[in-house]
């Protein structure tokens, strides 16, 4: 969605939260980091879901300037194999070196911008939920 069919739909409706997330990653839409701009001007609670597969520097350093209140990660499994498996055309070492430079950018910048980690449970990696808690606690996220 461009910018400004966004801005027509959210005047009308002035959420109190927004969750940017839908088919494919929102990293792809080059209005993103103004559509977060304007909903936190508008004093929208805002989340954004992502794969962490666009989540480079230049892209985390807009994304932490805009300040959403959540950035949610999906990340499947934290079994390089499994994770390529059930995430078709990702790249576990580039994901997990992405989101680990998320977590370091925005306690750096001491940003109010709280990290969670999203997991869906499947029979791929039902046997993993333990280890993807762990793992991602150690990273200092906010919540799995």
């Amino acid at each position: 969605m461009n910018f400004e069919n966004f801005k027509k739909i959210y005047d009308e409706i002035n959420p109190a939260y927004l969750n940017l997330t839908g088919i494919g990653e929102p990293l792809l839409n080059p209005d993103l980091f103004k559509i977060i701009s304007y909903a936190k001007k508008h004093d929208s609670i805002v989340k954004l879901d992502s794969n962490a597969t666009l989540l480079n520097d230049e892209n985390i350093k807009k994304l932490l300037s805009v300040q959403p209140n959540i950035i949610s990660v999906s990340i499947d499994s934290v079994n390089k194999k499994n994770y390529e498996k059930i995430r078709k055309n990702a790249k576990f070492d580039e994901v997990i070196y992405n989101f680990k430079n998320l977590i370091s950018q925005r306690n750096n910048l001491k940003s109010p911008t709280k990290i969670h980690v999203n997991f869906v449970l499947q029979k791929e990696n039902i046997l993993e939920l333990i280890d993807l808690i762990t793992f991602f606690d150690a990273l200092g996220v906010d919540s799995v």
